[in-house]
């Protein structure tokens, strides 16, 4: 018997074969996604890494509006590409066209080619400089609100990371008022990276490591008016590297 349409006449469904042939689509698509635009696979990743869009528009330096923008379907082919893909630790090709495979194996990447992720720092403090660049006064207590973690981009975990809230304006234009800065005893600083130097005299500071030679180390200030310092290394107990400086 067939059946009318408006195409035209169709014969009756097989009820045996079209059963096989459903049960050969189920199959298939337990191990595929039909997860077809960019939209789609950026926004499912998103959301299976647990991250906000705030999250990773932080992770890949962007703004939250583009990755607003290419879930809502607007923008196809961001030129953020690359730093989204990584952030979300995708292969851009995956993340573009849904070719290839999708996750990254970040185990055979250096720490710089590693994607960056939200990692959480808890705050030792908060400081305000001084003379010469030295950490005039350190509150190791700071209010309940300036107590809670701190959120920052990095490419590699470090439980021994603290953050210490700037106040004051002696470190602009490098770190503002409010600013917090995240820095790890783990991370051997070298020049020329921002450090936080702590001395035999209990004195601390936020320097930038310029050179270690010959029992001496030479430590620019961030501002301008302040000249630099040369200590002999036998007064300083050490100088943790600075890993992130959070605008806040």
């Amino acid at each position: 018997m067939l059946i009318a349409s408006s195409r035209g006449f169709i014969p009756p469904l097989n009820h045996e074969r079209d059963n096989k042939t459903i049960t050969k689509v189920i199959n298939i698509s337990s191990q595929i996604t039909f997860v077809i635009t960019i939209a789609e696979r950026l926004k499912q990743t998103r959301e299976h890494l647990g991250m906000s869009q705030g999250d990773l528009a932080k992770a890949a330096g962007v703004s939250q509006g583009t990755i607003g923008n290419v879930e809502s379907g607007f923008r196809k082919n961001p030129r953020e590409l690359l730093a989204i893909a990584k952030a979300l630790r995708v292969h851009p090709e995956w993340l573009r066209d849904g070719k290839g495979p999708q996750h990254l194996n970040t185990g055979d990447l250096t720490e710089e080619a590693r994607p960056a992720i939200i990692k959480y720092a808890h705050r030792a403090g908060v400081v305000q400089g001084g003379d010469n660049g030295f950490i005039e006064t350190y509150d190791p207590a700071p209010t309940l609100q300036e107590s809670e973690p701190i959120a920052y981009v990095s490419t590699k975990s470090d439980e021994q990371a603290y953050a210490v809230k700037v106040r004051g304006n002696s470190m602009e234009p490098t770190i503002m008022a409010g600013w917090d800065v995240v820095a790890s005893p783990a991370r051997s600083a070298e020049p020329p990276d921002l450090c936080v130097v702590h001395f035999t005299n209990e004195r601390k500071a936020l320097k930038r490591l310029v050179w270690v030679r010959d029992g001496m180390v030479c430590l620019e200030s961030l501002n301008a008016a302040h000249q630099k310092i040369t200590e002999p290394t036998a007064n300083i107990i050490r100088m943790d590297k600075v890993i992130s400086i959070v605008p806040n």
